[in-house]
């Protein structure tokens, strides 16, 4: 049995400053500040028997997760040409200071405490531009830089009945550092053909580059990553209130950092999980045909759509110790999907809409880990 109490407090202070110039010309400032703190409980009771015998027990968990979080953005929009030609600056900053205490209970008696937190810092640097052609045309470029880094230690102890120290346990502490930068750049140009058909084309290229650095083994894991993602979409208009989009699309998945810190975390006594460093991104390739349909309040929308995602990543389980099981992540070979999803949407009244949605997908996972 488990039983398990759940607090969650909340501190938040934002702030906005915008200005509209002549021209349209626009500046604004945002800043946001806040300090969530969870406290969860925990109690498990624990009853294991065999054909001569039985053994129960009682595990109290306290866990306490305390942020502080600032986020800071700035963007500035410049009209070259009123409803011909604009670009756009933007900044965006955020800083977390994270930390986590744990107490574990065994039959009344502390017997392993844990504590420590990370930095997580995330910081964006974009510029768009677009240009309007006669024929309704479009041309739209831009350039994106993104940072994001994490300073990681995390400290577990056993108590020592015999001599009541507690003593360092090395299995379950982690001391890590870890950033990637990414610059991506991107390009689109769209318009119409006559005959209600129209199109939009483009290509988007991103360059990574990581390191994770194992501070405990004194290892350092530097990845390098290119990815090209060409996009395609043609569109029918079949009547003035229906029409039907193809579309191709590619887009890229990278590891979070639970996915990738090669430490153990225990989830419970007899449950670990542990990262992966040797996880590399997803590459998602997704083909749709979709319909869209609106007349006087109701709108309805079918999407009909193929992906395939290679080097996927997966949550794999193997025995550990005997009597544990060990949580981590891999890199499968491929996974493929295909899948229907349906919407409808009805304006009731004034004020009131509702809307029913249903979809339904088929999957399948190639890949080989360990002989699974």
């Amino acid at each position: 049995d488990i039983f398990s109490e759940r607090e969650d407090v909340n501190n938040m202070l934002s702030a906005n400053i915008s200005r509209l110039m002549k021209n349209n010309d626009r500046v604004s400032f945002n800043i946001k500040f806040a300090n969530p703190k969870l406290t969860n409980n925990q109690t498990l009771y624990v009853l294991s028997s065999s054909l001569d015998n039985y053994d129960a027990s009682t595990r109290n968990n306290e866990f306490i997760h305390d942020r502080r979080m600032l986020e800071l953005s700035a963007d500035y929009k410049k009209v070259i040409k009123p409803k011909v030609s604009e670009i756009t600056l933007k900044g965006t900053f955020s800083q977390n200071r994270g930390q986590r205490f744990s107490f574990y209970e065994e039959d009344g008696e502390i017997s392993q405490k844990s504590q420590g937190g990370g930095y997580p810092k995330n910081m964006t640097l974009q510029a768009d531009h677009f240009v309007k052609f006669a024929k309704e045309r479009l041309l739209e470029s831009g350039l994106k830089f993104f940072y994001r880094g994490n300073d990681f230690k995390f400290e577990t102890f056993d108590h020592n009945i015999q001599n009541g120290e507690w003593e360092l346990n090395d299995f379950f502490s982690s001391d890590l550092y870890y950033q990637e930068n990414i610059y991506s750049a991107y390009t689109n140009f769209g318009g119409g053909l006559g005959n209600g058909y129209s199109y939009k084309a483009g290509i988007r290229v991103e360059y990574s580059e990581s390191e994770l650095n194992i501070r405990k083994e004194n290892e350092r894991i530097e990845k390098y990553h290119f990815f090209p993602a060409p996009f395609l979409m043609f569109s029918k208009r079949l009547s003035d209130i229906s029409n039907l989009d193809l579309v191709f699309s590619r887009r890229v998945t990278r590891p979070v950092y639970p996915q990738i810190n090669p430490f153990v975390n225990m989830v419970d006594k007899s449950v670990y999980e542990t990262g992966n460093r040797d996880l590399v991104p997803e590459e998602v390739s997704q083909a749709e045909v979709a319909y869209n349909y609106t007349k006087n309040g109701t709108s309805f929308m079918a999407s009909l759509f193929l992906s395939h995602t290679g080097n996927f990543i997966t949550q794999v389980s193997s025995l550990y110790d005997n009597d544990a099981l060990m949580l981590t992540y891999v890199n499968g070979q491929k996974a493929l999907k295909v899948g229907l999803d349906l919407n409808v949407r009805k304006k009731l009244t004034g004020f009131l809409t509702g809307s029913l949605s249903a979809n339904g997908y088929f999957g399948e996972t190639h890949g080989n880990e360990s002989g699974m």
